[in-house]
């Protein structure tokens, strides 16, 4: 029986890390395509196709019909960007508005992916929280990081965004996981 429980510990873990891997790297694409301050176009189109990819990318090896899943995120992204981005236009950039306006977009991510995880899980409800919690944690580390990156220029911006947001993404993906991790234990 400790054999049993040590091999799902091992496979739990290992689609943790997968999950947090694919996200980050998905999150530097992202952050490499991304110019930061005004990009409006990968603001509101690139994010959720990237990282919706990128997890696709794990989750094809342990749910059918996942290529929905990129859908699901991409519409989820695109639609939760709606009233956050009226918002962003009037010039409000509080760092609280900025936490609450994320979350609610990873609420409307979360929402969309749950209607894919639904499918397999009878547990997927947790799925929208959880995500409404990762779009916290995304935020609060994104502006972190990218608070010292105010007097970088060129190339060298590119890529600390890039890494901010591969990071920003990781931070996600670590409260994501642990959850879809959970929710997919009886399919490996």
């Amino acid at each position: 029986m400790a054999h049993t429980k040590t091999q799902k510990s091992k496979k739990f873990l290992f689609f943790w890390l997968l999950w947090v891997l694919a996200t980050a790297i998905g999150g530097i694409i992202l952050g490499a395509f991304s110019s930061g301050d005004e990009d409006y176009f990968s603001y509101i189109f690139l994010p959720g196709l990237i990282i919706g990819v990128a997890q696709w990318v794990v989750l094809r090896n342990y749910i059918s019909h996942a290529s929905w899943w990129i859908v699901a995120s991409f519409l989820g992204w695109f639609l939760g960007i709606f009233a956050p981005f009226h918002a962003m236009t009037t010039g409000y950039f509080g760092y609280m508005f900025v936490l609450v306006d994320t979350s609610l977009m990873f609420t409307s991510l979360g929402v969309a992916q749950w209607l894919i995880l639904r499918r397999h899980t009878q547990s997927a409800g947790w799925w929208v929280p959880v995500s409404t919690i990762s779009g916290t944690v995304y935020a609060a580390a994104f502006l972190t990081i990218t608070s010292f990156l105010h007097n970088v220029n060129g190339l060298l911006y590119v890529i600390n965004y890039a890494l901010s947001s591969g990071a920003s993404w990781a931070g996600s993906a670590a409260v994501t996981g642990i959850m879809l991790a959970w929710l997919l234990r009886s399919k490996s």
